[in-house]
C-alpha cells in the first residue's frame, strides 16, 4: 500500500489562507500526547513518509489558527483497549484554551470493557463527537457488531 520512505513534500507554504475564500475549517487534525505522537512519527519514518510538522497539540492548534484556519476539528483514536479514557481527558484538556475554535472528538476502542461509560464521560465533559479508525482499530465498519446488543446508547 505504501512505498517505504517516500520523499517529503517541500511545497511552498503561505503565511495565511488565500484571500477570497469562505471560512476554512480543518476537519481532520490528529492530536495525541507526546509519547504516542513520538511512536506514530517513528512508524511513519520507518514505513511511509516523514512527518513535516512535529508539534505538540497546542502548537498545532496555534499554528493552524494563526494561519487563517477558522475552526479545527481535532481527533485521535485508541489503538488498544484501556487508553481511551486517558486520550479523551487529554483531548478535552488541550481544547479548553481554544474554546469555540477547536472541537475535540472522543475515542473508544470498539468492544472494550465499559465503552459506553467511557464515551458518556467524554461527551458529558464536552467532547463534540467520536472518532473511530477501522484500519488501526481492526474492525469492519460494515459489521453487524453494533447490532447485536453492543450498540452504544448515549445521553446527548
Amino acid at each position: 500500500m505504501l512505498k517505504t520512505n517516500m520523499p517529503s513534500l517541500n511545497d511552498p507554504e503561505g503565511v495565511w489562507v488565500p484571500a477570497g475564500l469562505p471560512p476554512v475549517i480543518d476537519a481532520h487534525v490528529h492530536v495525541f500526547p507526546r509519547d504516542i505522537f513520538n511512536s506514530i512519527w517513528k512508524w511513519f519514518d520507518e514505513n511511509a513518509w516523514p512527518i513535516r510538522y512535529r508539534m505538540t497539540t497546542s502548537q498545532i492548534f496555534d499554528f493552524l489558527l494563526s494561519h487563517g484556519i477558522q475552526h479545527v476539528v481535532a481527533l485521535q483514536y485508541a489503538h488498544k483497549p484501556g487508553i481511551a479514557r486517558q486520550l479523551n481527558q487529554y483531548m478535552l484538556q488541550e481544547c479548553v484554551a481554544f474554546e469555540g475554535r477547536v472541537t475535540g472528538l472522543a475515542t473508544v476502542y470498539p468492544g472494550e470493557k465499559n465503552a459506553e461509560t467511557i464515551l458518556q464521560e467524554a461527551f458529558d465533559a464536552g467532547a463534540g463527537r467520536i472518532k473511530l479508525h477501522a484500519h488501526v482499530q481492526c474492525f469492519d465498519m460494515n459489521t453487524d457488531y453494533f447490532q447485536h446488543g453492543e450498540t452504544i446508547h448515549l445521553n446527548r
